[in-house]
């Protein structure tokens, strides 16, 4: 499939190679803030590559775990992060007087700041002031937003009230707008209340993929909407969804998570579905296009997150399984055959780039070029485990 229009990564700059470009290096293991000195109102670290400002760093450099810390966020200043969430080349934060912040490549709107510029410091997001809902208004200044997702070039945030407001690149519908109008597929510079589901259905939560989106809805359905070329829109085709449309055979979900191509929905009884990608899903031979289920072993399934070309989840007897390219392992013998990256990796024979983070809930915080956590959530969540940051298996 050609590049779509918003695949300019660069937004018109010399990209510098990693090499030559790292603000600090270190030759150990990640060492993060337990091994720091710093404020205990200092709790948000984000490094990695930055030549797109999305380390937030207020410079265009890359920046190692030791040098992370972006000491603005406290309670005095720009706030105390309770939300958070990487795209490829952006970032975003949410605090907990509800203030949203974002920084990297804005190139398609995906910064919600009204521009499309890089940023490589926190610019302020401005939810709209007032807009109708059905028949009547809603006050932004009543919001409490309690999630946020990236997609590659898109994001969005959703409230405790069920509204969710999305931002950045629409070429692929991803953003769900109404394709009646002339300029639906332009970039969509700063957040629009999504109001492309019957308004009776609140918005649970949002996962993106890399140019799709995944609702999970208060009534336990879910919907999709974007590209489809490895049908992770769940249709049975591989027809784009312009416009959301329901998953059939899915009901009663309680999670949603997607990769960059594919899904994985858990439901409250404990079942686990996917669709999308094959490789992510653990076929060698074709993609998924229509939901279905896994049976993982052992203990119910508490958590599920998906990569680029790999799944992972968390039961609840607390045994993670991370899982190369596919849940293969999980599938009955007739679904995928081989072993961890049998086949050509799509990363090089023998490359193994798995990005992943974990924090205090054990949600997937993901960017293929930064990393960002909240520090405090990191060493409790682990500890509960068994394990520390120097010891992941």
């Amino acid at each position: 499939m050609k590049p779509g229009p918003e695949d300019n990564e660069t937004d018109g700059r010399t990209m510098k190679g990693i090499r030559g470009n790292v603000e600090e290096r270190s030759s150990c293991p990640l060492t993060l803030a337990q091994d720091m000195p710093c404020e205990l109102d200092i709790d948000l670290l984000c490094w990695g590559r930055g030549e797109l400002g999305q380390t937030g760093c207020g410079r265009p450099v890359d920046i190692a775990p030791e040098k992370a810390h972006l000491r603005e966020f406290t309670g005095s200043r720009l706030g105390t992060v309770k939300l958070l969430a990487c795209g490829s080349s952006h970032s975003i934060v949410v605090t907990v007087d509800n203030k949203i912040l974002a920084w990297g490549n804005g190139n398609s709107g995906q910064l919600g700041d009204g521009e499309r510029e890089v940023k490589d410091h926190p610019v302020e997001v401005k939810l709209p002031q007032k807009v109708k809902v059905g028949g009547g208004g809603l006050c932004v200044d009543d919001v409490d937003v309690v999630g946020v997702a990236c997609g590659s070039r898109h994001s969005f945030l959703w409230t405790q009230s069920g509204h969710a407001y999305s931002f950045g690149n629409n070429f692929y519908a991803q953003l769900g707008y109404d394709f009646h109008r002339a300029d639906f597929k332009e970039h969509q510079l700063a957040p629009r209340l999504f109001q492309s589901l019957p308004s009776s259905l609140k918005i649970s939560q949002v996962a993106c993929g890399e140019r799709h989106t995944l609702f999970a809805l208060e009534d336990g359905s879910v919907a999709a909407c974007g590209q489809n070329d490895y049908g992770q829109i769940g249709s049975g085709s591989n027809e784009n969804a312009v416009v959301p449309r329901f998953v059939e055979c899915v009901g009663h979900v309680s999670k949603v998570t997607c990769g960059a191509n594919h899904n994985l929905a858990l439901t409250g009884d404990g079942r686990l579905l996917q669709w999308g990608c094959g490789r992510a899903c653990g076929n060698m031979k074709e993609n998924i296009l229509l939901p279905e289920e896994v049976t993982p072993p052992g203990s119910p399934v508490r958590e599920i997150a998906g990569g680029c070309w790999h799944s992972m989840l968390l039961t609840d007897a607390s045994d993670l399984s991370i899982l190369c390219d596919s849940l293969k392992a999980f599938q009955k013998p007739t679904e995928g055959t081989g072993r961890c990256n049998d086949g050509a990796s799509p990363y090089g024979e023998g490359d193994e780039k798995y990005d992943l983070m974990f924090s205090g809930e054990w949600q997937q915080k993901k960017s293929s070029k930064s990393c960002m956590l909240v520090s405090e959530w990191v060493t409790p969540a682990l500890a509960a485990n068994g394990m520390s940051l120097r010891n992941l298996p």
